[in-house]
């Protein structure tokens, strides 16, 4: 066998060696979610509401958290027809240090514990430098980097 063949075959078993240590160390870290409490911010739409889907579909019992509280009924009354046991929904800016203190509370006086924290929720401000001002940043750090 030609030296050139014998690298080649040796990068394609290496690979997928490699390839399949990865799928192994991927399935040894997932986290079963079933009757789980599962708390999930900006869950109301994009991935967040993509995100609690998965969870729904594996039984978790969902703490649904967004600003506003008719899109949080919506995105609830999807995801009990996925499966999920138990959804409490509080509405929450986590931009507000009281309204994350409380989702907290609620979630624990409502089922006792926390599983998973899902820290999803983010805002974007979209435009050109001279439209936007210092607020603009503030609220975006508040809520993406603080909340």
């Amino acid at each position: 066998m030609k030296t050139s063949n014998k690298i080649a075959l040796g990068l394609l078993a290496g690979g997928g060696a490699l390839w399949g240590a990865r799928a192994w160390l991927r399935s040894r870290r997932r986290i079963e979610l079933a009757d789980r409490v599962v708390v999930i911010t900006g869950a109301s739409s994009g991935h967040g509401l993509m995100i609690a889907r998965h969870a729904a579909e594996q039984r978790a019992r969902l703490v649904l958290a967004a600003r506003s509280e008719d899109d949080l009924n919506q995105a609830a009354a999807d995801l009990r027809q996925l499966g999920s046991p138990e959804i409490l929904i509080v509405p929450t800016d986590v931009s507000d240090q009281d309204q994350c203190r409380r989702l907290i509370e609620r979630t624990v006086e409502h089922f006792g514990q926390i599983d998973v924290l899902i820290n999803n929720a983010g805002i974007i401000l979209v435009g050109p430098l001279q439209a936007m001002t210092v607020e603009d940043y503030r609220r975006v750090m508040a809520v993406n980097f603080w909340g």
